[in-house]
């Protein structure tokens, strides 16, 4: 089979959203996220961010996220949680165990199997989980403070740190062990996209083979990801954030003193919009200038999802209504990735109001 160009991957996912489960459902019920899921892999759309020979698509850089923003316009939520899945296929992918690759990549694929991960942890400044290296393998010990899926994945992707600072990467099952020595905490009671099932994880010296370890990476690994990828987490921003607007578009033609307002709105989005995929595309900016973008994608983000509210009214208060879920998925987006620098610019955003 060839592989899929841009425009087919837009095609194709374009096709999938008009039979996609409810965004209202699958933000609060995890069988129907399920179907979700399901439904991409059986598009093969869960393996987008991935290397050749492994990837299916033959697009543009610019494709997995333009797939992003048309997956957030839709759900907010199903976008988050395909897109633990599809990091765990991206580390497999980009990981130094080729049996991995083989055995997994095409099953991740078609959503045949399905795995999390859990490495933000990496951003604190004390290690919440370590590992020891031992005959065939190594033994995890610690803490995993967040791990979204359980029960829609079968596995994760974990870091951890070793003895010299260096960090691995292996897989590790998602269910607790009969002996005790990795265990699962009950999912979070969460006020967003509770369907996606975040729990915490303890692990005593539980063993994980040589068999199953990704990747070994350097102690500045999270770090030096973090600067290469400032800009990833806003294209789903300017999804939720467009999901937003349509909602305030419709109003408007019932209201014409909306209009004005949706279209300065419209007119900001679209601007900052073009000024990423300009940057993902050209890489210019500095450091700081991608962190102002990425302050205002959500400032902007929160902005729509507010006007979203007050133009749905009383009705916004519904727990089901489409404006009540992207003013909670909203929450989530503006959170993902985040690190100090990104909460800093955007705190200066949001007290300044800076022009976008």
């Amino acid at each position: 089979m060839s592989a899929a160009t841009g425009l087919d991957l837009a095609q194709q996912t374009e096709d999938y959203l008009k039979t996609a489960p409810n965004p209202e459902a699958m933000e609060e019920k995890t069988e129907i996220l399920r179907e979700g899921l399901v439904g991409l892999g059986a598009r093969s759309l869960l393996a987008l961010n991935v290397p050749p020979p492994w990837s299916a698509t033959q697009g543009g850089k610019l494709d997995y996220f333009r797939f992003l923003e048309r997956l957030a316009r839709y759900s907010g939520t199903l976008n988050f949680t395909q897109t633990q899945h599809q990091s765990a296929v991206s580390f497999i992918a980009n990981g130094d165990n080729e049996k991995l690759k083989s055995h997994y990549i095409p099953k991740m694929r078609s959503g045949e199997v399905l795995i999390g991960v859990s490495y933000a942890h990496l951003r604190r400044e004390k290690p919440t989980l370590e590992a020891t290296k031992v005959p065939g393998g190594y033994l995890f010990s610690g803490y995993l403070p967040w791990i979204t899926g359980w029960s829609l994945f079968q596995q994760v992707v974990v870091a951890a740190r070793l003895e010299d600072d260096s960090i691995i990467f292996a897989l590790m099952p998602f269910v607790s062990s009969a002996q005790g020595e990795l265990r699962f905490s009950a999912p979070m009671s969460l006020a967003a996209m509770s369907s996606t099932n975040t729990v915490s994880a303890e692990c005593d010296r539980y063993f994980i083979p040589d068999e199953t370890v990704v990747s070994l990476q350097s102690k500045d690994w999270m770090k030096e990801k973090d600067r290469q990828n400032v800009l990833n987490a806003t294209f789903s921003m300017l999804g939720l954030a467009r999901s937003g607007l349509d909602i305030v578009e419709k109003a408007s033609k019932t209201q014409a003193a909306i209009a004005p307002q949706f279209l300065v709105l419209s007119e900001q989005l679209e601007h900052l919009r073009a000024k990423i995929y300009t940057e993902k595309e050209e890489q210019r900016l500095s450091l700081e200038q991608q962190l102002q973008l990425r302050a205002q994608a959500i400032a902007l983000t929160h902005q729509c999802s507010l006007a979203t509210i007050i133009v749905s009214r009383g009705s916004a208060n519904q727990k089901h209504h489409p404006a009540q879920r992207i003013y909670r998925e909203a929450l989530v987006l503006s959170v993902m990735g985040h690190t100090n620098k990104v909460m800093e610019a955007t705190l200066e955003q949001v007290v300044n109001q800076g022009n976008i």
